[in-house]
């Protein structure tokens, strides 16, 4: 399967992009199933991530879901991918959950709901102020 550059596109009139950093034991499609068994997700698999530092690509599985219903979109990434993790600034984490969204609200939903599934450890907001520059640029905030 053919790699190609792709990065997190949003919709230019939503208002922000939320980070939620997820600490889980279970593989990827395991974790994802179980979101999907849920009413709030309906992941589905989309073209791998890729990040390139000093002509050095790094992939990382991808899924997303669009709940048009609440305006909002999501962005799921395994953070360890082929060669590293998204950042320093991710250490330790397993997922990262990007929330595309122009209903705030939302955001402390879904938070509680991932902190209520047995499957998932810890989950922390992720505030942009602590994310790297060239993080940003490439997440597209």
């Amino acid at each position: 399967m053919k790699k190609k550059k792709r990065l997190l596109e949003w919709d230019e009139s939503s208002d922000q992009n939320n980070f939620i950093g997820i600490v889980s034991s279970s593989s990827h499609l395991g974790f994802v199933h179980n979101l999907n068994k849920t009413e709030y997700f309906d992941f589905e698999r989309s073209e791998d991530f890729e990040k390139i530092i000093e002509n050095e690509t790094l992939y990382f599985i991808k899924y997303e879901h669009e709940d048009s219903d609440n305006s909002n979109r999501y962005v799921l990434l395994k953070n360890k991918g082929i060669g590293g993790t998204l950042g320093k600034e991710f250490k330790g984490l397993d997922y990262i959950l990007v929330q595309n969204t122009e209903n705030v609200e939302s955001l402390n939903t879904i938070k509680e709901f991932l902190l209520s599934q047995k499957f998932i450890q810890a989950v922390v907001e992720i505030g942009s102020s602590k994310i790297s520059e060239f993080n940003k640029q490439l997440l597209e905030i």
